[in-house]
């Protein structure tokens, strides 16, 4: 063989052995790829990549979840506790002042109970200083005095059963006018109550001065006719003062707040 055929030789080697090389590396990265697939190692592997994938779903859908129920479902909200406290203390408040009222009428019961026991003594007095004055007749200061003398039964009942009737409601008005804040209604209430007890208070030495002479006529025929007289003149005398000052009292209710 000339040096030319073995230069053709000689490239044919060097290409099949490059061929050969290609060959192996191809085989080897097929080889590669068919072990991973079957390896269970990397087979088992998937599901896990799969399963972290599900758990990290869940907590994530869970994690979404929670906070949705988590804002205090049961709990009120602050604008509908606001307003329940609200309606409790108007209904307290209203509660109070129908308590105050309910006093307020007591007293009102009671004051007209000493005014009608001082018509009733005033007018009694005033036959006597009338009769004193001689601007009327013996006949007729008796005739007075008996007039008012029948009702004096009466007036001792309803002063002792608006008494008792105003002693069960009385402390009412200062509790209401106590609280924070007072209505407006409520102290009007409170300052006609003032009114009336001033009312009561002068009216009711009145009605015990009335109420004195009522039980001195029932025992005059057992008395002496000049001590009982002596009595008397003293009784009209210091009937003018108290008769007075409850006059001042019972006008001053007439310009006092009106209570509702």
């Amino acid at each position: 063989m000339g040096k030319h055929e073995s230069s053709r030789t000689t490239g044919r080697v060097t290409v099949i052995a490059a061929v050969a090389a290609i060959a192996v590396l191809v085989g080897g990265t097929w080889a590669v790829a068919s072990l991973m697939e079957e390896d269970p190692g990397t087979a088992g592997s998937r599901p896990l990549a799969s399963a972290s994938a599900s758990a990290s779903a869940s907590a994530t859908a869970t994690a979404s979840a929670t906070p949705s129920a988590s804002p205090t479902a049961s709990s009120p909200e602050p604008s509908a506790t606001a307003s329940a406290t609200v309606d409790a203390a108007a209904a307290q408040s209203a509660e109070r002042h129908a308590k105050c009222v309910a006093e307020v009428a007591s007293a009102t019961r009671l004051a007209n109970a000493v005014a009608t026991s001082a018509t009733h003594w005033r007018q009694h007095v005033a036959a006597q200083l009338a009769w004193d004055a001689r601007t009327q007749s013996f006949a007729t200061t008796k005739a007075q005095w008996a007039a008012s003398r029948a009702f004096g039964p009466a007036d001792e009942r309803e002063f002792a059963a608006a008494t008792q009737a105003a002693g069960a409601s009385k402390g009412a008005c200062a509790a209401a006018v106590s609280a924070a804040p007072p209505v407006a209604a409520t102290t009007a209430c409170a300052s006609r109550l003032k009114a009336l007890e001033s009312a009561v208070a002068t009216g009711t030495v009145v009605h015990r001065q009335w109420s004195a002479h009522l039980l001195m006529m029932q025992q005059k025929e057992h008395a002496d006719m000049g001590a009982y007289h002596r009595r008397w003149i003293a009784m009209v005398r210091d009937a003018q003062a108290p008769l007075r000052t409850h006059a001042a009292a019972a006008a001053a209710v007439g310009a006092a707040p009106a209570c509702a």
